[in-house]
């Protein structure tokens, strides 16, 4: 509960909006040349996966806490998050997976969060900026990304976490262009022989892939969910200063740059993902409606009644936009 209404948020979202415009226009400079988008989409998603492990977000509390035993922070300001001294009140947290089974019997890993309980940011640029990358994804086709030494863009993108692949991709492209203008120009040749043996990820590789972008991909899904709570009420002690940010972040001036954005890198993954389903139990899990579309209606902790029925609207709304939706 807030005991008064603090604009810092203001500030934030000005320098969001600027931000944004910056990440959107930066990505334009890809939009041009498919080299430059390929190796820009690969580099980006390591850039992710390093800023995702270090759970910034998640650790807020552990952080301040240790700034304000070090000294960095004063104990006796708005910046305190712990009143005591014990440093088991701000652990710090690492990576958690868990398993969901659905109604079939087949399991799905996905990451362990809940948004009702632990910080949840809007402001993520680094992912804005692969999402408007990914809508430049139409330069890729599959004969490029062939020329690149992949069997599909699904590979393409999973494997960007290996960069020792990197540099080997652009020589292998200029060979294979070589190789097929020598086979065009050959006598009696197969067109339709294969040029090279095309990378595909071994199981094992594709599984760690698929944890390090369901990571990635978790934090615009969470937006997606903290936005859904402050519209069906759960946020009301918090005062006017969360509905305000959601308003904010989801109106006209900004939405482009930060909401779209979130939706357009949900559809990217799940239009590559070898099977939906695991996005869709991702959605499920962090909308805490896991339970409920599993037929136990009463087992939330979090949601009332009045609470579930907003957010399995806000649920399917989701859905509907994912599907229907286009940029």
């Amino acid at each position: 509960h807030v005991e008064f209404e603090a604009d810092t948020w203001v500030n934030a979202f000005n320098v969001t909006l600027q931000v944004a415009k910056s990440c959107r226009q930066f990505a334009e400079c890809y939009g041009i040349s498919a080299r430059d988008l390929f190796f820009a989409m690969r580099g980006t998603l390591r850039k992710l996966q390093h800023t995702v492990s270090l759970m910034a977000e998640e650790n807020c509390s552990f952080i301040v806490h240790n700034a304000q035993i070090r000294g960095y922070l004063p104990t006796n300001t708005g910046n305190t998050v712990n009143s005591s001294s014990d440093a088991n009140d701000a652990m710090q947290l690492g990576p958690s997976m868990h398993m969901l089974s659905t109604l079939w019997g087949k399991q799905y890993e996905v990451v362990q969060f809940d948004v009702s309980t632990s910080p949840v940011s809007f402001h993520h640029p680094l992912h804005w900026f692969m999402a408007e990358l990914c809508q430049h994804v139409k330069h890729l086709a599959n004969n490029l990304v062939r020329d690149y030494g992949f069997a599909t863009l699904r590979d393409m993108v999973f494997s960007a976490f290996d960069a020792r692949l990197d540099a080997s991709l652009e020589p292998l492209a200029d060979s294979t262009k070589s190789a097929k203008a020598s086979r065009d120009d050959s006598v009696g040749s197969d067109r339709n022989a294969p040029i090279r043996n095309l990378y595909s990820m071994d199981p094992d590789s594709a599984v760690q892939a698929q944890r390090e972008i369901l990571r990635i991909l978790d934090y615009p899904v969470r937006v997606c969910v903290v936005m859904a709570q402050i519209r069906a009420g759960m946020w009301v002690r918090n005062g006017y200063v969360i509905r305000s940010q959601a308003h904010h972040y989801r109106e006209v001036s900004l939405r482009e740059n930060t909401y779209d954005q979130d939706i357009v890198l949900i559809q990217f993954f799940a239009s590559i993902w070898p099977d939906t389903d695991h996005i869709l139990m991702t959605l499920l899990d962090r909308f805490g409606l896991y339970d409920w579309f599993s037929g136990r209606p009463h087992a939330s902790r979090v949601y009332d009644t009045l609470h579930t029925q907003y957010m399995v609207e806000e649920f399917l709304n989701l859905l509907i936009v994912l599907v229907a939706e286009r940029h």
